[in-house]
Formats: structure tokens, C-alpha cells, sequence
């Protein structure tokens, strides 16, 4: 968190480590016995570059339930400390979001994201 706020820099994503074939943390994990399934997880090792997608592997001591409230948490906050910084940086983002928004969520699910993230906005702690 320290780092985003001295680097002003939006944070875009908290993304956690992936094992790749090939790599040395592929092969601890493999001697390690962290994959139950070599073929599922090769066939899911997108997850968790994005934050509604499930993590691959959780290398952490944390549960994925704790893991991912605390991923959302931090990548709230670090938006959140930029655009108080930058409130310009807030607004082209919310236009630039706007349209994509309607089209996917309807008028009456942009207007509740639009009142969700005014609420984190203006009435959430920053860490």
C-alpha cells in the first residue's frame, strides 16, 4: 500500500502469483504437492489476473475467503487514495466506464454501481 501512495500510481490490479510450466515455482509447488490436479490447474491459469476471477493457487497462510476480502480491500484503497489525489483522474474514468456500463449492466445497474462506488468514494477509510 506504502509503495501505490508514495508512487501515485492508481494500482489497477492486485494480481497473486501464477506457477508456470517450466519455472522454478512451478517446480516447487509440484514437489511441494500444492496441486492436487496437474491438468485443472494448467487449464486455469488465467485465475485470479482479474479480481472476480478465483485465484490459482493461494501461497499465502490465509484463507481464499480472507485472501480475497483482503485483495478487494487493498485494490479499493489504493483507487481510492488516487483519485482523492486526482479528482480529474476520477472523472475520465468514470465516463470512460460509463457507456461499457450501460450496455452491459442496463441504466438501473449502472445508477446502483454509480451509488456503490460514490459510497466507497466519498464515506470508506483509506488505508
Amino acid at each position: 500500500m506504502d509503495f501505490f501512495r508514495r508512487a501515485d500510481n492508481p494500482g489497477s490490479e492486485l494480481t497473486p502469483v501464477t506457477p508456470l510450466p517450466g519455472t522454478r515455482l512451478w517446480q516447487d509447488t509440484l514437489v511441494k504437492e500444492m496441486v492436487k490436479d496437474e491438468k485443472t490447474l494448467l487449464e486455469n491459469l488465467e485465475g485470479g489476473y482479474t479480481i472476480d476471477s478465483p485465484v490459482v493457487l493461494n501461497y499465502t497462510s490465509f484463507s481464499q475467503e480472507e485472501f480475497d476480502s483482503l485483495r478487494r480491500k487493498m485494490q479499493s484503497s489504493m483507487r481510492l487514495n488516487y483519485f482523492r489525489r486526482h479528482p480529474e483522474m476520477l472523472l475520465k474514468s468514470f465516463f470512460v466506464n460509463l457507456i461499457p456500463s450501460l450496455v452491459k449492466n442496463g441504466c438501473r445497474g449502472t445508477v446502483k454501481r454509480i451509488i456503490v462506488r460514490c459510497k466507497e468514494y466519498f464515506f470508506s477509510k483509506v488505508l
